[in-house]
């Protein structure tokens, strides 16, 4: 039996890849003793030919040279220092994006391991939206 014949009831072509679009970025506050800052953004995950989920107000961190989801290096993706409500928006974003990822994971097979980065794909996909979204409008 092949891989493939595991995924029986599975609509491949329907479960195409996931995409962030961000909106709303704005300035939050700077960590003190610590030149990193806090930026909130809305995200919008879209899977193509599945479903629409928008997360508002999700906090991410930036220094110099890096920039992360808040919480996101946390086992349980719940960042320690949040008010209750912040760090439970914050965790389920994070859960989100792991389903997420383990579901891509799945869909390919074994296959996974030859993309780098693909424990944390989706993670990443949702920074870089960030980052793009951050940027101010390219004048015309």
């Amino acid at each position: 039996m092949s891989y493939f014949d595991n995924l029986s009831g599975q609509n491949l072509c329907n479960a195409g890849p996931i995409v962030f679009d961000v909106a709303n970025v704005r300035f939050v506050a700077t960590f003190p003793n610590d030149p990193a800052q806090v930026w909130s953004a809305d995200v919008t995950a879209r899977r193509s030919g599945g479903e629409t989920s928008l997360f508002e107000s999700i906090l991410f961190v930036e220094t110099d040279d890096t920039a992360s989801i808040y919480g996101a290096e946390c086992k349980d993706g719940r960042p320690e220092f949040l008010r209750e409500d912040l760090a439970t928006k914050q965790q389920k974003f994070i859960e989100f994006l792991r389903n997420a990822t383990a579901s891509d994971n799945t869909t390919l097979g074994p296959m996974h391991v030859i993309f780098t980065g693909h424990e944390y794909s989706n993670e990443l996909k949702a920074t870089r939206a960030y980052l793009e979204g951050k940027r101010p409008a390219m004048p015309s």
